[in-house]
């Protein structure tokens, strides 16, 4: 199949699955610009130390989070954590119109396509609307670069838009994330059989639940409690 055949049968569809292809772009765009965001924090230089061999500090910045190195670690762990509902949400847009673009898959096989074609197909589809979402994102985050670009009275900016990244690292964020969202949805279809009749869904047998969860749990908490109380015991002595 050629790519551009492909591209116009992931693209093809009803309002729905335009619809879906929106949201699915709108999630991706929200997790660009927070990875684009922790790339930032991390991109921010180490400050010089100064003569009197003080705590180095970003001074050009009015956030004590950016201001302070030892603080970004944790400013790029809340960063990247944002992407985790980000990610949950474009896993429910790709249930809106299912029926639909089932029928769809279904047609294609009618037609004489093959099923590693169709999966093709609807990976595609996430992968070119991801896609679209990264591309806005850089776009949105380049924007509020100039944008946000407002240093204070005393010449401290609020937030790190002095630092540019690099194009590599750009072109990695946005492409990377819509071969990921593909590669997932390809994963995701492993279990899905397109036939001109209709989608089958392969589920295996339900097993009873194992204890080990509960097993996990009662030891956190139970490792928690002896942490607690060893520090309790260091403090008295």
């Amino acid at each position: 199949m050629k790519p551009t055949a492909l591209l116009r049968l992931a693209l093809a569809g009803t309002r729905t699955d335009t619809l879906r292809v929106a949201l699915t772009a709108f999630s991706a765009m929200l997790a660009a610009l927070a990875l684009l965001a922790a790339l930032t924090v991390l991109a921010i230089p180490d400050p010089v130390s100064p003569p009197d061999a003080g705590v180095p500090l970003n001074d050009q910045y009015a956030n004590a989070l950016l201001r302070e190195p030892g603080l970004h670690p944790g400013v790029i762990a809340a960063l990247l954590l944002l992407t985790i509902p980000v990610l949950a949400l474009a896993g429910q847009c790709a249930r809106i119109g299912a029926p639909s673009r089932d029928r769809r898959l279904a047609a294609i096989r009618l037609a004489g396509g093959t099923p590693r074609q169709t999966m093709a197909v609807a990976a595609a589809e996430t992968g070119v609307a991801s896609l679209l979402g990264t591309c806005a994102g850089l776009v949105v985050h380049l924007i509020g670069r100039e944008v946000l670009h407002r240093p204070d009275d005393t010449g401290r900016l609020p937030l790190p838009t002095d630092v540019l990244l690099p194009v590599p690292v750009l072109a990695a964020a946005v492409l990377g994330l819509p071969l990921l969202a593909a590669l997932a949805a390809a994963v995701m279809l492993r279990r899905v059989v397109v036939t001109p009749l209709g989608v089958v869904r392969q589920a295996r047998r339900k097993r009873s639940p194992k204890p080990w969860p509960a097993v996990l749990i009662v030891l956190g908490v139970g490792a928690f409690f002896a942490f607690e109380g060893l520090v309790r015991w260091y403090d008295e002595t």
